[in-house]
């Protein structure tokens, strides 16, 4: 189909080949696709912890070197040859860019390549162990060493590169595992860094869809009704009479817009819950909602990950009202008994929905139990 021919245009043989010639895994080319796109989503889905990682480790590194070195400008003093020139070349980026060169400039612009190099065994005893817990306060005294910090930081680094580097990454070594060490490695410079940036980590919810979840998404994409982009502009959906479907959490759901109207990267649909019922509680895997109430009343519980759900307070929602429902939230909702419309709203999805599995089942519901 042109589809693939089109990819194959962009992507070269040599990038594909490890997606689809690889000696474990059989198939097809279609399923090459699958793990070349589930290979960008895991790569994506890494973003929050190594930029989380390396925001932090500089920032830790250099607040502890200047706090024992006499001041900010550490570098000079601190600094062994293959550092000195790395320094240099950032230094000399800077000034090409023509930014004005500051110690914050350096500490920023200076790669993670450089702040995991004075991990080295060529800084015992100029760095460590005298600022091993300045560096990672809240790391266990066992195992607090700069040869095992040292092999890890360098582990995390080589991941980051491929990912930074567009490489495959989806049969990467022990990669469960590197992530949680991510995640490890940030609680142990600060608990507070790790918490509010892992609520945008979605890594094991990737990980578990797998290469055919994608394949599979390829595959619908593929059987969509193309539009011809000299014809005429599609005719405005209109609502069907009748559902087209029954949501997860128990509401009626209309179609309106998607890929077939020449949307991209979203879709939108009607929900409808009648008076007096209560949804069922659910959770999405991979995608975000944005609500716009449109007639009735009754009220929304939505509660973030890693959150105590008894202490979340439902609201109420009218007509004007909008809101988001982002990935990973439960969320339940209601429609008032004596609002005969029941609650009937806009949804916009992004991503589009990718079908079944998309909503999980939530142990816990703020508005009680489910009546539909």
């Amino acid at each position: 189909m042109a589809f693939r021919g089109n990819l194959n245009q962009f992507i070269s043989a040599e990038r594909f080949a490890p997606y689809w010639q690889d000696a474990d895994w059989n198939g097809s080319i279609d399923d090459g696709y699958g793990r070349y796109f589930w290979n960008v989503a895991l790569s994506e889905s890494l973003y929050p912890g190594l930029q989380g990682l390396e925001v932090a480790l500089r920032n830790s590194l250099h607040t502890a070197i200047s706090q024992n070195w006499g001041g900010e400008s550490w570098f000079d003093a601190v600094l062994l040859p293959p550092e000195v020139k790395t320094l240099a070349e950032t230094r000399n980026t800077l000034r090409r860019l023509r930014i004005p060169e500051s110690v914050g400039q350096i500490v920023a612009n200076s790669s993670l390549g450089f702040w995991v190099s004075l991990f080295n065994s060529r800084y015992e005893g100029i760095l460590w162990p005298n600022l091993l817990k300045a560096v990672f306060p809240a790391m266990p005294n066992r195992g607090r060493t700069r040869r095992n910090l040292s092999a890890r930081l360098n582990g995390i680094r080589k991941l980051r590169n491929r990912v930074f580097l567009y490489e495959p990454i989806w049969k990467y070594p022990n990669l469960v595992q590197r992530h949680e060490e991510i995640w490890e490695t940030i609680g142990w410079i600060s608990p507070d860094m790790r918490a509010s940036a892992k609520m945008f980590d979605r890594f094991l919810e990737i990980y578990q869809l797998g290469p055919t979840h994608y394949r599979k998404r390829i595959s619908e994409y593929l059987t969509l009704p193309r539009q011809n982009p000299h014809s005429p502009i599609s005719p405005p959906a209109r609502r069907a009479a009748v559902a087209d479907a029954v949501a997860p959490d128990g509401s009626e759901i209309r179609l309106l817009l998607d890929e077939r109207h020449g949307v991209s990267g979203a879709s939108m649909v009607e929900a409808m819950l009648p008076p007096g019922q209560v949804s069922r509680p659910v959770y999405h895997r991979t995608v975000a909602e944005m609500w716009y109430i449109l007639e009735g009343y009754g009220q929304v519980w939505r509660c973030p990950p890693d959150t105590d759900p008894a202490g979340i307070e439902p609201m109420a929602v009218q007509p004007g009202a909008a809101l988001t429902i982002p990935v990973g939230w439960c969320f339940q909702f209601s429609a008032a008994a004596d609002s005969a419309a029941g609650l009937r709203f806009l949804c916009i999805t992004i991503p589009p929905w990718p079908g079944d599995g998309e909503a999980q089942p939530a142990d816990y519901g703020g508005l009680g139990p489910a009546t539909i």
